[in-house]
């Protein structure tokens, strides 16, 4: 082909290039074409040459198009099989019909076992939803779709890629899906370090004591946290900074003036000045004053362009109540000191000197000018019999082995002599070496003046008390004496007035007439009562004089034993007992057996006259844990206006002719049960029955 013809353009371009050339080339032989007119034969010949022409500038443009195509499918290749994203075609069911190296290498699976598999099988479980959604809508929408997916190589391995995915449809063929992924999982790692540390940052910001807040380049507040929201009731708002005080409560250190703009700490941070403890007071709505110490500068980055401003509050309310506590604290204590006579010294043990304050030297009765307030003047002002004791017990105090506090004397100015108690801490450092001592004294004479006076009086009381104890050991003695006169020496007479009585009966009885009978029946009768009332009086005398023997005591199965006992010796009453199982307290076993046979045997006794007699026995406990016992019966019982009688030694509510008895029994119990330490008391109402309470306190227990 000649060298002077180019790419054609168009067809007409083409034409007029052929032309050109047939003109340049020798014309064709005619000899071939006899039959035709020269001048067709011509226009024929020059056409087939213009033809022939076309043909090969075609057939050169389509030999240097080849070229360029093959230059650009193999530029192609080389980008499809050497681009760093992988390149993936799926079929609309989800199959991989074609996969570049780099997506074999993110699969970790080598390229010819990629085809035909389906790609969901690569992402991870829970986020294969996500993907069958977005494959979905692209199929049907034909729209590019982009998202984030967890994929997993064969062995495993998680890891985070970003796809994007187009249709691709020749003519006549079914639609497929262009993938191009990237892995994305050193940008996730990295977001998520980055979230992390924000929510670090965040967290530590918003969980601190003090208050922080900050603003950022425009003077926007972008920080206020949870401790700023408590102290002002409220979250941030976007607001001008000359707002800021009066919507947040500020005020200067008096609490009462409202802090200007340009006083305001972030303010003055943002300007680019660094505040150290600067006070304010926020006064929020509904709580009180809160005294804050501000620290705060201007945020710079590296370049130092100001990025904002940060300052941290910090609330001094209870050190500034607690100075105030302890500056009213010292003018009590002065107060104290000064009411007490209290002198306050302090030793500095490494110089050696000691310093008095006035009420120091007033207890040593010398002035400044006289004594200098030393070591030596204190040693000087001990009495001679307590100083080595005084000197001693210091000494102790220094070598840690137990703290000052002692008592002495000392010998005031004007000649009397002064008891001093004396305390005192000392002061040590690092290494545990004393290093100071502070120390009180305080004038006690007038208490050692008491204390003696009460010891005087101890020694008077103790000897009442011998002679008391001798008076009351007489006294039982004399009681014994009683008793014994009372079983021995009154029993006597009563025995021989029995018994000749008896024998009148006996041997005189037809000789006698109704009245005389009638006179012997009533001696009898007072016999056998006044030796009754005997008994009853020794036994009332016993319970003060017997030992309590303390031991776990079952009331419920003494009050069954008692009423089995009456039961059997009446077989005539029937009487409904009903007793509470359980009933265990610690006590003097023999003295409850008295207790309860008085009580059970009054119940018996006073409910035989009347119809369904019914007897109870049992416990209450109180909500404060108090145990109550209590008998209770439907009989005779009382006028509660008589109630204050029943306890007392022969005082009685009924007759004897309607109710046997001496009236000793109840005053019986109350001693027993008074003696246990516990309380005794009754209910009743006449005709309708009687309830008697009684308790044993714990401390019996133990």
């Amino acid at each position: 082909m000649n060298a002077d013809v180019g790419p054609p353009g168009d067809a007409a371009d083409l034409r007029k290039q052929a032309e050109e050339v047939a003109t340049k080339r020798a014309p064709l032989s005619l000899e071939a074409s006899e039959d035709l007119p020269p001048e067709a034969m011509k226009r024929l010949l020059h056409e087939l040459q213009v033809h022939q022409i076309e043909l090969e500038m075609q057939n050169e443009e389509l030999r240097r198009m080849q070229v360029e195509l093959d230059a650009t499918l193999k530029r192609y290749f080389d980008l499809y099989n050497m681009a760093p994203v992988g390149f993936v075609t799926v079929s609309e069911s989800g199959l991989i019909l074609e996969a570049n190296p780099t997506a074999t290498g993110m699969l970790g699976v080598l390229r010819g076992s990629l085809v035909n598999q389906p790609l969901s099988q690569f992402i991870l479980t829970e986020d294969q939803d996500l993907y069958y959604l977005h494959r979905k809508h692209l199929f049907e929408t034909g729209e590019q779709e982009a998202w984030d997916v967890r994929m997993v190589q064969k062995d495993r391995t998680l890891f985070w890629v970003h796809m994007q995915a187009r249709i691709t449809k020749d003519t006549g063929e079914a639609p497929l899906c262009r993938l191009v992924m990237s892995d994305i999982t050193k940008r996730k790692q990295a977001e998520n370090a980055l979230y992390q540390e924000k929510t670090f940052t965040r967290a530590l910001l918003e969980n601190q004591i003090e208050g922080v807040v900050a603003c950022n380049e425009s003077g926007d507040l972008v920080l206020f946290n949870r401790t700023l929201v408590n102290w002002h009731g409220m979250d941030a708002l976007k607001l001008p900074q000359e707002q800021w005080a009066e919507h947040y409560d500020l005020f200067e250190e008096d609490g009462t003036t409202p802090l200007a703009t340009y006083a305001i700490p972030l303010v003055r941070a943002f300007k680019g000045e660094v505040i150290n403890d600067v006070g304010m007071v926020i006064c929020a709505n509904k709580q009180p004053p809160r005294h804050v110490l501000c620290t705060g500068a201007p945020i710079l980055d590296e370049t130092h362009q100001k990025l904002g401003a940060v300052v941290v509050m910090h609330d001094i309310t209870q050190q500034r109540e607690n100075e105030e506590l302890l500056q009213d604290t010292m003018q009590r204590l002065e107060l104290a000191t000064t009411s007490a006579r209290m002198g306050v010294w302090d030793w500095d043990l490494l110089s050696g000197s000691m310093t008095w304050d006035d009420r120091m030297f007033e207890l040593y009765g010398a002035s400044h000018g006289e004594i200098q307030g030393t070591v030596q003047d204190w040693k000087d002002g001990l009495h001679p019999e307590d100083m080595n004791h005084a000197i001693a017990e210091c000494e102790s105090a220094l070598r840690g082995e137990a703290p000052f506090d002692t008592e002495f004397r000392v010998k005031h100015g004007n000649g009397t002599i002064l008891w001093i108690k004396a305390n005192a801490v000392v002061l040590r450092d690092q290494q545990g070496n004393p290093v100071r001592m502070i120390g009180l004294n305080q004038d006690i004479t007038e208490r050692h003046k008491v204390q003696e006076q009460v010891r005087s009086l101890s020694r008077d009381l103790e000897k009442r008390v011998e002679e008391r104890t001798a008076q009351l050991e007489y006294a039982n003695k004399e009681m014994e004496a009683f008793s014994y006169s009372v079983s021995h020496d009154l029993r006597a007479p009563l025995q021989s007035i029995k018994g000749f009585s008896e024998v009148l009966l006996e041997e005189y009885w037809n000789q006698l007439d109704d009245k005389g009978k009638h006179y012997l029946q009533r001696i009898q009768a007072s016999t056998q009562r006044m030796g009754t009332l005997i008994t009853d009086l020794l036994k009332l005398s016993k319970t003060n004089r017997s030992e309590l023997t303390l031991a776990n005591c079952d009331l419920s199965r003494l009050s069954s034993e008692i009423a089995n006992g009456l039961t059997m010796a009446n077989p005539s009453c029937r009487v409904e007992i009903n007793i509470q199982p359980g009933m265990m307290v610690k006590a003097d076993h023999h003295l409850m057996q008295v207790v309860l046979d008085n009580f059970l045997c009054n119940a018996w006794k006073f409910t035989s006259k009347g119809q369904a007699p019914r007897i109870e026995v049992g416990e209450v406990v109180s909500p404060g844990g108090e145990r109550t016992f209590f008998i209770r019966d439907n009989g005779a019982g009382f006028d509660m206006a008589h109630v204050d009688k029943l306890f007392n030694a022969f005082q009685r509510l009924h007759s004897s002719s309607d109710f046997e008895g001496t009236g000793i029994g109840l005053a019986i119990v109350q001693r027993i049960i008074n003696r246990h330490g516990g309380r005794v008391w009754a209910e009743g109402k006449v005709g309708k029955g009687a309830t008697f309470f009684f308790t044993i306190p714990e401390r019996a227990d133990k």
